[in-house]
């Protein structure tokens, strides 16, 4: 199956303020086809956000790709300008954040911020006469606010055409969710990255967001990267998945195989520490991420993992075929028997 996203090798850092080159991305490398949903797992400041930002090209300024490539249908997006990416963005691929509240202006109405991205979407800069001109026009104000009703109601929000006119405040959490997800799938993308839309919802809400969003991507073959901390989740959603550590790929392949039979001691931790609904206690994984700066060149999990040798220390392990279509970055990945 050929990719509609590769990312290759990625490597992103910056300058600390002593001058010193920091290291966030070492070595990326994951790809997704057309109407594949991938999900990028790992617990909080392990990159998953980063590679998003990569991909969508926002990254903040002091961040820099250093190394790899990104590459959509052959373009490799790090070599495109500010202009020439704008023109992708809602349309190639789009972001569905995790914090509906503040993604939303909350001065203008839902119908107002619908206006200027279906007006305005793919363009850097708008004149004033541009600005102005669709909204003195009665026949293109009609057709905006007749296409962002379609929308609101294509995510089951009620009463759409009340909705429109009302400010973000107005809504709850879980229909300002829903709105965000309109306003990612409006411009048709091929790809839509869902960066843990459900964390500011409580589970009931979060289980409805999630079932609406794999049901919309599924219905237009929209490709996903989905993004979480939660492996329950990941495992309801996604047909690959992506386990990160320290900015680097530790384990990718078939969801269910990954997490069935996991051949990387932090995917098998990660397991271990999801909380069960019996009485059956979970473990954590001990200590913490460590310190970009202090990982030298072996594994980055070797100080937390209780299969750790000599040789974990002396190189970064690659990212090797371990059967069943999985790859896993571990110098014992073949001979551990890890329990999940």
């Amino acid at each position: 199956m050929s990719s509609l996203l590769a990312v290759d090798n990625l490597e992103i850092g910056y300058r600390d303020t002593d001058g010193v080159d920091v290291t966030l991305l070492r070595g990326i490398s994951l790809s997704v086809a057309r109407g594949e949903i991938i999900a990028l797992v790992g617990e909080s400041g392990c990159g998953k956000s980063v590679t998003a930002k990569a991909i969508l090209g926002v990254l903040p300024d002091n961040l820099k790709a250093h190394r790899g490539t990104i590459r959509y249908e052959d373009r490799n997006l790090l070599e495109l300008d500010e202009a020439a990416y704008q023109a992708m963005r809602g349309r190639a691929f789009t972001l569905v954040p995790q914090h509906p509240l503040s993604s939303l202006n909350p001065v203008f109405t839902v119908g107002e911020q619908f206006f200027d991205l279906i007006a305005f979407q793919g363009r850097t800069h708008v004149g004033i006469i541009d600005y102005w001109r669709p909204r003195l026009s009665a026949s293109r104000r009609r057709a905006i606010r007749t296409r962002t009703i379609d929308a609101l109601r294509e995510v089951s929000l009620p009463s759409p055409e009340e909705l429109v006119d009302r400010y973000p405040l107005q809504l709850s959490g879980g229909q300002s969710q829903r709105v965000l997800i309109a306003m990612a799938l409006v411009g048709d993308p091929q790809i839509v990255i869902a960066d843990e839309p459900g964390t500011a919802l409580d589970v009931t809400i979060e289980a409805q967001i999630n079932d609406l969003l794999l049901e919309r991507v599924q219905a237009r073959q929209t490709s996903m990267i989905y993004i979480t901390h939660d492996l329950g989740i990941a495992s309801q959603l996604a047909d690959r998945v992506y386990v990160m550590y320290a900015g680097r790929v530790v384990e990718e392949g078939p969801t269910a195989t990954v997490f069935a039979t996991p051949r990387h001691p932090y995917t098998a931790g990660l397991l271990r520490a999801v909380p069960k609904v019996t009485d059956e206690p979970f473990e954590g994984i001990p200590g913490t991420l460590p310190d970009p700066k202090a990982i030298g060149q072996g594994c980055a999990f070797r100080w937390r993992c209780p299969f750790a040798i000599n040789a974990c220390a002396e190189s970064v392990p690659p990212l090797s075929d371990v059967g069943d279509g999985r790859r896993a970055a571990c110098v014992r990945a073949t001979e551990l028997e890890l329990v999940a």
